[in-house]
């Protein structure tokens, strides 16, 4: 059972209170304390996982068919009941304090940071990281206060495994028991800007890589044939980036180019871990790469190797009653039509080295790619 609640990182007043608030609804309510609710999971051989996002906090029960009955309302309970006694508030806190610390001495992360920072623009909040002084700065009232997001209006629950009726009731009954509310709307993005070549050093023999603009929503007509191209670019091993950089090259052990999806608009990034010194040469091969895409015809067979390798990875999103229930949430968040699948598989029948062309020539131009090196 999944909640997904509208209480994300671009609804909180206070920088870092929405990963806080996600993390304390374990922290106790007025009836359990943070090591009863523990205890009491374990006991069920269920788990309990709790995600921030930056568009919604979700949170994942897994449980034995014969203890669901029991733990949904129980789990539900603790979304309206947590009371965010002061010492989980400061251990999470601190908790949270030495992850950032950890997070700021890796590459990877400062570029990624960097990266939507540059293509969303620092004042929205998909480019503004959470920081030490915003953590240091949370209080017990800045969790409360985010708590308000967490009511009935807007939430989503999704149900996946030997649903009965049974369940269904079980958890209707929980969600009607909680509070109403009013779905805060968020920030529209600015328009992109013009792509900028950014360098941040730092010490250490690495450097990472991440290049990236604004692209199509799901929802745009030549979403699925734009996704084919950033496939052939980056996204396999087989594809072109790992090709050149490292296959030919030997610049780096992985390199990758996805699309990155996100509520108010999707990214592409494009990252790699490379040494120092090979910094310009790696960032001129994924220029060469991306340009090419634009002014020379795909073979016949290498987009065959793509295509095939798209309907598979699609395939294998279908494989259980958990994978079912990941790509009908995904439909429903993104408010897809249920005809997504079979229009997939449709376009990528139509899809031709002429339409690759046209997708890189409309919408992947080096010009317009932000370009981030931290290292």
């Amino acid at each position: 059972v999944e909640w997904v609640f509208q209480a994300g990182k671009t609804r909180e007043d206070a920088p870092g209170a929405a990963f806080l608030t996600a993390q304390l609804m374990k922290g106790g309510t007025e009836s359990h304390t943070a090591q009863v609710i523990a205890e009491k999971l374990a006991s069920y051989g269920a788990s309990l996982v709790v995600a921030p996002h930056l568009d919604y906090t979700s949170f994942t029960l897994t449980t034995l068919t014969k203890f669901a009955e029991e733990l949904i309302p129980w789990v539900t309970s603790l979304f309206w009941g947590a009371t965010f006694p002061e010492e989980e508030v400061e251990r999470q806190r601190a908790k949270k304090e030495q992850a950032i610390r950890i997070d700021l001495e890796k590459t990877s992360y400062l570029a990624t940071v960097e990266l939507r920072k540059a293509v969303f623009g620092a004042k929205h909040m998909y480019g503004q990281p959470l920081d030490l002084e915003g953590v240091q700065a949370l209080t017990r009232n800045d969790v409360k206060h985010h708590h308000e997001h967490y009511h009935r209006n807007g939430l989503q629950v999704f149900i996946s495994g030997r649903v009965s009726p049974s369940h269904l009731k079980a958890l209707e009954a929980a969600l009607m028991s909680g509070p109403e509310g009013v779905v805060k709307e968020v920030a529209e993005l600015l328009p992109p800007t013009a792509g900028a070549k950014l360098n941040f050093p730092k010490e250490g023999v690495q450097s990472t890589l991440r290049i990236g603009q604004q692209v199509l929503p799901k929802g745009h007509p030549d979403f699925h044939q734009f996704r084919i191209a950033v496939e052939l670019l980056g996204g396999y091993f087989g594809a072109r980036l790992m090709q050149n950089l490292r296959e030919d090259k030997g610049l780096t052990y992985g390199i990758y180019s996805q699309i990155m999806p996100l509520a108010q608009g999707n990214y592409l990034s494009i990252g790699a871990d490379v040494k120092k010194a090979d910094v310009d040469l790696a960032l001129a091969e994924v220029e060469k790469e991306v340009r090419l895409l634009g002014t020379e015809r795909v073979s016949e067979e290498e987009l065959g190797r793509v295509k095939t390798q798209l309907a598979g990875k699609l395939l294998g999103q279908m494989n259980s009653p958990f994978a079912h229930a990941e790509v009908f949430k995904g439909l429903y968040y993104w408010d897809l039509p249920m005809s997504r699948f079979r229009d997939f598989f449709t376009a990528i029948e139509a899809t031709t080295p002429e339409v690759i062309q046209k997708m890189a020539t409309t919408y992947l131009k080096w010009e317009d790619l932000h370009a981030v090196v931290v290292g």
